[in-house]
């Protein structure tokens, strides 16, 4: 990619710094557009995301159902009309039935790949579950859901030490 991994580093420590400076959470970091994940550089770009902060968002789509969770690779999916409520019908009754964890984004400003009246008809889905659902702001629910412990790179088996909140460990 051409970046040094003090430039990786040095851009993570300026957001932290802008984000609190701003009085915002900072323990946490959404990758910019989150395409990285598969790229040869990803490691570099988790690297300093861990010298930084305690977890990271990605883009994948899904629910993380994992006995331990990749702390820096957190699972987030979009809202999206051209996906389909009962695309996130089954997603919703998937994570319910796994007791996962499911993180639903949307961008700040305005966006053309959602309407309103699609975003209240997944909303008014999560509803009619009642209890079965805890809608909770992230800190909230990555606190009941996130590892006891996360020590390392994830993919790296000799870099690691991960305890999931069952008592389930990752190392090498």
């Amino acid at each position: 990619s051409g970046v040094t991994q003090e430039q990786y580093l040095a851009d993570m420590q300026a957001a932290y710094d802008f984000l609190k400076a701003n009085g915002l959470q900072t323990d946490t970091i959404v990758y910019p557009y989150g395409h990285f994940t598969y790229a040869d550089y990803a490691e570099q770009v988790t690297k300093a995301a861990r010298e930084v902060y305690d977890f990271a968002l990605n883009i994948e789509d899904g629910i993380m159902t994992d006995e331990v969770l990749n702390s820096f690779m957190y699972k987030r999916t979009f809202i999206k009309d051209a996906k389909g409520l009962a695309y996130y019908q089954a997603l919703i009754d998937n994570c319910i039935a796994t007791k996962g964890f499911l993180i639903l984004s949307t961008h700040a400003w305005i966006d053309a790949d959602l309407t309103g009246t699609f975003y209240d008809s997944v909303l008014s889905y999560i509803s009619s579950k009642g209890s079965a659902v805890s809608v909770l702001p992230f800190s909230q629910a990555n606190a009941i859901k996130k590892n006891v412990v996360s020590i390392g790179s994830f993919n790296r088996k000799s870099e690691r030490l991960y305890v999931g909140r069952n008592g389930f460990l990752l190392n090498n």
